[in-house]
């Protein structure tokens, strides 16, 4: 083995760098804010043409060229239920040194005995075409902070006419890609083909939407990072249909009790969404090799709303979008990492909504309650007055 793969397949024995700055659970759990609606905009007269990710996001970057109700049509692009977990970081020079830092430092290497033993038989099978590089907790950790990551929303009921939450990359991979919003009519037109294909390659027009602060916080799409969308009003499949093997990055929160910091770790797997059963293989591998044998731990987020993945699952999506987070859900993972109210915390500083009985930071009224200080609860309407950390 040459140095250099040495060096890549050295486990990570430093301290995480200062400037990775995701919070483990709070990447997953702000996917939240999808759920809220958007205002109805003015349309402009300028219109922009894009055929890859890469310049989509430039011009968006650059907030005097791609702006807010802009026509754009986007060329070659791939149509998919799945869509960033963190739209546009994957194009910040930050996420960029995130990923090489994974690459260069958080690799399982099979002779390595301070790594779990699941994942060292796992990249040992390489030589029968099973294996494959694995990171570890920091480097899956910090791959999500790099850009890695999707998931896969139930129709926003607060919308109007664009209500189904879409993916559109120029690449097969979904999370380089950016979100769109297609309404009923479009959805119940293409979902059939979307799913055999695995996507749809062909031309998108719409407008550049700029989402209302109430509706989205900033840190949902990162420091620096335009919070845009894009309502589809038109999208023409290419005629030729084939599959397309769109790359979706399933990432989870999961509980490790059995490392030697317990806390809440961050874990993905990769699949085809195009390749039947892939999916399923690639849940039960995250769920039983990497969680379950590696780390004795437990999934605590999941990644799809439509379909349950995972049994039990305390923070599902379903549970953050519809604020059906339990005390008894808190206090169960607390209690099996050894907590004593940091994920309590954690959530407070997330507004995440929590119901059931007082629990530090949480006050309850009549089984509903708002998490935080200053927060109010009136009925069934929930008052949250605390900031958001930036």
């Amino acid at each position: 083995m040459c140095e250099q793969e040495k060096r890549i397949g050295e486990r990570a024995r430093e301290s995480v760098p200062g400037w990775i700055t995701a919070n483990t659970l709070g990447n997953l759990t702000e996917v939240a804010a999808y759920r809220y609606a958007a205002n109805t905009c003015r349309n402009s007269t300028r219109s922009l043409a894009f055929d890859s990710n890469e310049k989509l996001w430039s011009a968006i970057f650059e907030e005097s060229i791609a702006t807010e109700n802009c026509k754009v049509e986007l060329q070659g692009f791939c149509l998919t239920e799945w869509l960033p977990l963190r739209p546009g970081r994957f194009h910040t020079d930050q996420a960029r040194s995130a990923r090489d830092w994974a690459i260069r430092n958080s690799y399982i290497r099979e002779d390595d005995e301070n790594a779990p033993r699941a994942l060292r038989r796992a990249v040992g099978d390489v030589s029968s075409g099973k294996g494959m590089r694995i990171f570890d907790p920091n480097g899956k950790m910090t791959m999500v902070d790099g850009g890695i990551g999707c998931v896969r929303l139930k129709s926003l009921p607060n919308r109007d006419t664009y209500r189904w939450p879409f993916g559109a990359s120029s690449s097969m991979v979904a999370h380089e890609g950016v979100l769109v919003a297609l309404s009923d009519f479009d959805h119940d037109r293409l979902i059939g083909d979307v799913r055999h294909f695995g996507g749809l390659r062909g031309t998108l027009q719409g407008t550049l939407r700029i989402v209302p602060r109430h509706d989205v916080t900033e840190t949902m799409f990162g420091q620096g990072i335009p919070q845009v969308y894009i309502d589809v009003e038109k999208f023409e499949p290419e005629p030729s249909r084939e599959i397309n093997p769109i790359e979706v990055t399933a990432a989870v929160t999961f509980t490790s009790p059995g490392t030697r910091s317990s806390k809440l770790n961050v874990s993905y797997v990769t699949f085809n969404v195009a390749k039947s059963g892939e999916l399923k293989r690639a849940v039960d591998w995250l769920e039983q090799i990497y969680v379950r044998d590696a780390y004795g731990g437990i999934i605590v987020t999941d990644f799809d709303e439509q379909t349950a993945r995972f049994d039990r699952v305390r923070f599902s999506l379903s549970k953050l979008l519809n604020g059906l987070v339990s005390r008894a859900d808190i206090q169960s993972v607390e209690n099996h990492l050894g907590m004593h109210g940091e994920l309590a915390e954690t959530l407070s500083r997330r507004n995440i909504v929590v119901y059931g009985d007082v629990y530090g930071d949480i006050y309850s009224a009549e089984q509903a309650g708002a998490m935080g200080p200053n927060a109010s609860v009136s009925d069934t309407s929930i008052t949250i007055n605390r900031k958001l950390d930036q």
